[in-house]
């Protein structure tokens, strides 16, 4: 190839990632208007405006969950504009019940009490995948946490190839008063 040939493709790269960069964050800029759509994020306490408690507690039960009232995390990106989250003593629960979730996964961090599972099916649109997600945990002073949402979508392996969908971040870094949970 000539150096005007090699030049010429070098543009032609550099136009294609400035696009992509423009299409990024218009689709940054309509996120966050569809969550305004939406009437942002479900209103509640901050998930931790209660105090938590200092000694280590058993899992809630049902019963405690339905009566539990729902909070809001530290932030909240627009991925997660549908999602839920409860707290039960230490104990916190985030479910996303309309984002259609092939798998969790925990990316790292404390795995003392995770639980996480996938809704069955529901019928409609996407009725033969899954419909939802749910993850639970302690929230505990030197927790750190990364569990990832993926869902499906077009990819190199075809129409079903697992793609990152949503991220729940906990922390409760060592001399912080309290601990910090992200959705996004």
């Amino acid at each position: 190839m000539s150096s005007h040939g090699a030049r010429r493709a070098w543009a032609t790269i550099v136009v294609a990632v400035i696009g992509v960069g423009a299409a990024a964050s218009s689709a940054f800029r309509s996120a966050s208007a569809e969550e305004k759509a939406l009437g942002g994020p479900p209103s509640g306490a901050g998930f931790a405006d209660a105090p938590f408690t200092e000694e280590e507690s058993k899992q809630p039960t049902a019963k405690e969950w339905a009566q539990a009232a729902e909070v809001e995390p530290t932030r909240r990106g627009p991925r997660a504009a549908k999602c839920h989250v409860w707290r039960v003593r230490e104990w916190v629960r985030v479910s996303c019940p309309d984002l259609v979730t092939s798998s969790i996964a925990m990316l790292g961090g404390t795995n003392q009490g995770m639980a996480f599972w996938i809704d069955p099916a529901k019928e409609g649109k996407d009725g033969k995948l899954p419909a939802g997600g749910e993850v639970l945990f302690p929230v505990r002073p030197g927790d750190r946490r990364v569990v990832q949402f993926l869902s499906f979508g077009p990819g190199y392996e075809g129409p079903f190839t697992q793609l990152p969908a949503l991220v729940v971040q906990e922390l409760w870094l060592e001399g912080a008063a309290k601990p910090t949970l992200v959705l996004h």
